[in-house]
């Protein structure tokens, strides 16, 4: 009998090893290659609250030159804090990541090529222009208002990302907050 309880009392303290062995790998594993750290303000200077900060694309090096993957789904979104500070955990070495940084009555802005190696970044809001419309369809002749329907301002140069995305209202009415490209240009 004695020797039997040492037999399992050995194979219960190799088990118990090999899962914490297992425990400790995937913990590893699940350790962030780094963080993404910024602060997000508005013209005057003050940090702003509750911006999304959305990933809208990613390069991973491959052989020394940037690929563009594709993945499928939601892409993640972080937000800023009271003190207009955001931080992004990057689980993978070696990608880059593109962002929006969005906020209801202020022009998105675009940040590129955005790696764990890089600086804090110091990300400005600004008011940007107001662009308005109304949706409406032909019902029995006459032109009527599309109340609830989804709205999308595209970036013209990239087809998989969105600018900003909102409901008409009631009376068929859009408003986007956008701001001109960096060379003046639409």
């Amino acid at each position: 009998m004695k020797p039997m309880k040492t037999k399992l009392k050995h194979h219960w303290w190799n088990a118990a090893g090999v899962a914490l062995l297992l425990a400790g790998q995937a913990l590893y594993a699940a350790q962030p290659a780094g963080n993404i750290v910024g602060i997000v303000k508005d013209e005057q200077g003050s940090p702003l609250a509750d911006v999304k900060i959305q990933m809208c694309g990613l390069e991973k090096l491959d052989n020394g030159n940037w690929r563009r993957e594709l993945r499928l789904g939601l892409m993640p979104a972080y937000s800023t804090g009271k003190d207009g500070r955001f931080v992004v955990p990057v689980n993978e070495a070696d990608i880059r990541f593109d962002f929006y940084c969005d906020k209801p009555g202020y022009a998105p802005t675009f940040l590129y090529g955005i790696t764990n190696q890089s600086p804090e970044l110091d990300v400005v809001l600004k008011r940007g222009l107001t662009v308005t419309g109304t949706v409406k369809r032909m019902a029995g002749g006459k032109a009527a208002p599309v109340s609830g329907t989804q709205v999308e301002l595209r970036l013209p140069s990239e087809d998989l990302w969105y600018q900003q995305r909102t409901s008409t209202d009631n009376d068929g009415k859009y408003t986007f907050h956008v701001s001109p490209p960096d060379h003046g240009k639409w």
